[in-house]
């Protein structure tokens, strides 16, 4: 099976078409992607992931809205992060990650039962401010620490806002296999990056053929992706 991570900046640079053009394109069977809208005041209108998964032809999806907010004339917009898989997603639930000075963040467990069998997903989109990260990455951590020790097969992935020399990303590593072993893969910021924030880790499993895909217009991220063997 392929995985994705895509932080998709809410579509605003050229639409969602072109998003979507990238996940098919790729082969994805499970996709996290990052800031996404769903009748956000910014980006197209509508849902943004209901819109991808009909695009994508991923119709299977899970939605973790961060940040909520009442619309002036009723209803709410919310800005988040979600899933889209080829297979039925049997579970999920969100957690919220303490909210220092950044916007809220969250956590997404999802379930989803590949043709392989069932594979649990931890995805996230960490703060990009040092008065926050340090807390959300002991939160990641721990969450992650206790996914690894139900000895099942898992995947960690999103938009870390972190480069692998940190320690905590390294310790992650220790734990967890990284997709991109020699951290040699940028992702950010699209037109020329010269960081690597955005991961892929799993366990009871073995990547291949990993890729960051090079677009340099549709996000400001580029998207990873791998092939993904359980075991």
């Amino acid at each position: 099976m392929r995985i994705m991570t895509y932080n998709i900046r809410l579509g605003i640079q050229q639409g969602l078409e072109p998003i979507a053009q990238i996940v098919r394109a790729a082969g994805a069977d499970i996709v996290a992607l990052q800031e996404v809208g769903c009748h956000w005041s910014m980006g197209p209108p509508g849902d943004t992931l209901a819109t991808l998964a009909v695009l994508s032809g991923l119709e299977h999806s899970v939605y973790a809205p961060a940040l909520v907010v009442d619309q002036p004339g009723g209803g709410k917009e919310r800005y988040g992060h979600g899933l889209l898989s080829r297979w039925p997603i049997s579970a999920s639930h969100i957690v919220k990650l303490a909210q220092i000075e950044d916007e809220p963040r969250v956590l997404l467990y999802s379930t989803v039962e590949t043709s392989g069998g069932a594979l649990k997903i931890l995805s996230t989109h960490l703060s990009h401010l040092p008065s926050d990260r340090p807390t959300h990455a002991g939160e990641l951590q721990r969450a992650g620490g206790l996914l690894a020790a139900e000895g099942v097969a898992a995947v960690i992935m999103g938009d870390l806002n972190e480069s692998p020399e940190v320690e905590w990303v390294q310790m992650l590593q220790r734990t967890w296999t990284d997709a991109d072993a020699t951290a040699s893969r940028l992702t950010f910021p699209a037109p020329e990056p010269n960081v690597r924030i955005d991961y892929l880790f799993c366990q009871r499993g073995r990547w291949h053929d990993v890729e960051v895909i090079d677009e340099r217009e549709a996000s400001d991220h580029r998207a990873v992706v791998a092939r993904l063997a359980l075991i």
